[in-house]
């Protein structure tokens, strides 16, 4: 965390590796930082695009908090179906791998095999468009991503959207169980320092969200993750209000 991949997070806790497979210390390194270099790269094109320099993010995200996590998916007994509605399913309706949400930080590159089961779903609205996190009641249905071989899926976080001002959105998305096949998938989350306050850029226009401290959102949604809370944390809730 902090740019240093041994360090320990009182938000995110540190990396346990296994005394008898030192190759997998050693592969999850190597694969962590290629995944930043790739990160860093977008970086660029996305700072050119709110019409930044290239290498305007370089030095903000010096000390990223990034983190890879392997993800195992065992086939389920009782899954939802592909159209099943926007709500989370009740417990007599069956399961999801993964319920509804949109990625909290800047980027993700997401590793999955074109040979496994095609469960992830992006929701859009009747126009196609990808619908934000903070809408959930708008009319519209779930898309399957296909996975391409050879390829990653990127998808943009809540603080690229607010540092953008909502150009670059980030997609509401959930992940369907299988009731047979296992699948496996590797995303890794590039996200700022915990010191970074999150504020739209001024060549982004009028700025519509307040800013927001990347360690204390970070915290709350990591909280929301593994106890009832309440109502999870969104951006949406530090949207600023009209005159």
């Amino acid at each position: 965390q902090d740019g240093d991949v041994e360090a320990k997070s009182k938000i995110d806790g540190f990396n346990q590796w296994p005394e008898d497979f030192p190759e997998f210390e050693e592969t999850m390194k190597q694969y962590f930082g290629a995944m930043t270099c790739l990160s860093m790269s977008m970086l660029k094109g996305l700072a050119v695009g709110m019409g930044q320099s290239e290498d305007y993010f370089d030095m903000q995200v010096n000390a990223h908090t990034s983190y890879l996590r392997l993800n195992h998916y065992p086939p389920c007994p009782r899954p939802v179906t592909s159209d099943f509605p926007l709500r989370a399913p009740r417990e007599d309706e069956g399961f999801l791998a993964i319920n509804r949400h949109t990625d909290a930080g800047l980027l993700t590159i997401l590793r999955q095999k074109h040979d496994e089961p095609n469960s992830l779903q992006l929701y859009t609205d009747k126009k196609g468009k990808k619908s934000l996190g903070d809408i959930t009641d708008v009319e519209g249905k779930w898309v399957n991503i296909h996975p391409v071989s050879g390829a990653f899926t990127i998808n943009i976080g809540d603080m690229m959207q607010v540092v953008s001002n909502d150009r670059y959105r980030a997609p509401l998305h959930r992940v369907l169980a299988d009731k047979a096949r296992h699948r496996y998938s590797a995303p890794y989350f590039f996200n700022p320092p915990y010191s970074v306050d999150c504020t739209p850029l001024p060549t982004m226009g009028n700025a519509v969200y307040d800013p927001i401290n990347w360690g204390e959102f970070r915290r709350r949604r990591f909280e929301g993750d593994f106890a009832d809370v309440g109502i999870e944390v969104q951006i949406a809730q530090y949207k600023k209000v009209k005159a």
